[in-house]
């Protein structure tokens, strides 16, 4: 009788062994295999984010290297292209004499030098890219420059009211794209030309030419001999 007790206690002993060994490693084979998928997941759309938002090449392996490290978006866009160059022309990366693109827009607007001497890479720039203006211009204010190469801009005018013979005032608010050439010359309240060209984005259809820094009067104060 004891034989026979002992005999069915190992049964169920390895029974219920055998079904939490696997009841564990099922568990820990699911957690496994769902971290493995959501970091392959997660890094497969990271990198099409970056290769969608770039039209270029990219060093693949440099990428997700520095995927962990503190860095901007443009400098990374810009840093990991390989051999990054302007279009219209050929740099040889092993010569050390670098050729630079920049042509006459017309209208009467001179070249900035930044746009001459500079090594930004810019396809939407009127001086060193590929976009022709339409010959239609506007003056207006800089209201916000929180964004990358974009900028918006407010432009004040008077609306005439046929039912009432007044004007009203009216405003319009637009973005307007910012080449590197003018950067470090442009403030919020500044005086920009803009230029209209052909639909660079959703929203733009602007792009700055020019720029007159705002003239602030200087503040008379009455003195008691003036009194």
């Amino acid at each position: 009788m004891n034989i026979f007790m002992n005999i069915v206690m190992n049964i169920v002993i390895n029974i219920v062994m055998n079904i939490v060994i696997n009841i564990f490693t099922n568990i820990v084979i699911n957690i496994v295999m769902n971290i493995f998928m959501n970091i392959f997941i997660i890094s497969t759309h990271t990198f099409h984010f970056l290769w969608t938002l770039q039209n270029a090449q990219f060093a693949k392996v440099k990428i997700f290297k520095n995927f962990c490290m503190p860095f901007s978006m443009v400098e990374t866009l810009t840093k990991f292209k390989i051999y990054p160059q302007q279009p219209q022309i050929y740099n040889n990366p092993k010569n050390e004499e670098k050729k630079r693109y920049y042509r006459q827009v017309g209208y009467g607007i001179t070249v900035p030098e930044t746009a001459i001497n500079g090594t930004y890479i810019d396809k939407n720039c009127p001086f060193t890219g590929s976009v022709r203006l339409y010959g239609k211009f506007i003056k207006a204010e800089v209201l916000k420059m929180k964004q990358v190469r974009t900028i918006i801009c407010i432009k004040k005018y008077f609306f005439y009211v046929k039912k009432y013979k007044r004007y009203e005032r009216r405003q319009k608010k637009f973005a307007v794209h910012f080449p590197p050439c003018f950067e470090g010359l442009v403030n919020v309240g500044d005086i920009v030309n803009c230029a209209l060209v052909r639909p660079l984005s959703k929203t733009k259809r602007f792009v700055v030419v020019g720029v007159e820094n705002k003239i602030v009067p200087e503040k008379k104060y009455k003195t008691l001999e003036d009194l």
